[in-house]
């Protein structure tokens, strides 16, 4: 476990400037303000504290488990559960994203 805590096993990755958001309609207008949306929140991420980004991708991105998580890091799973807490209030008060 403390390998895995040393080499980072989730590290934030920009999107790249071609990223083709996901969605299903061939409307160029609803891809444009999905995109936006898309590197509004990778915006919003970035502004995070590291633990809570760290936290935010190891459960929305790679769908770890709180204790998987808390393994990983080294932490108990109360504070992943606190963590993440503070990373989505963060998140739904940063208007920056959520108004894009």
């Amino acid at each position: 476990m403390d390998c895995l805590r040393r080499r980072k096993v989730v590290e934030f990755v920009a999107m790249d400037e071609d990223y083709d958001a996901p969605g299903g309609t061939a409307d160029p207008e609803v891809q444009l303000q999905t995109k936006q949306r898309l590197r509004a929140l990778e915006a919003a991420l970035g502004r995070l504290p590291h633990d809570q980004r760290e936290i935010v991708l190891l459960r929305d991105i790679e769908d770890m488990s709180y204790s998987e998580i808390g393994a990983v890091l080294g932490i108990n799973e109360g504070t992943v559960k606190s963590r993440l807490a503070r990373a989505r209030e963060a998140l739904i008060n940063d208007r920056r994203w959520t108004n894009a």
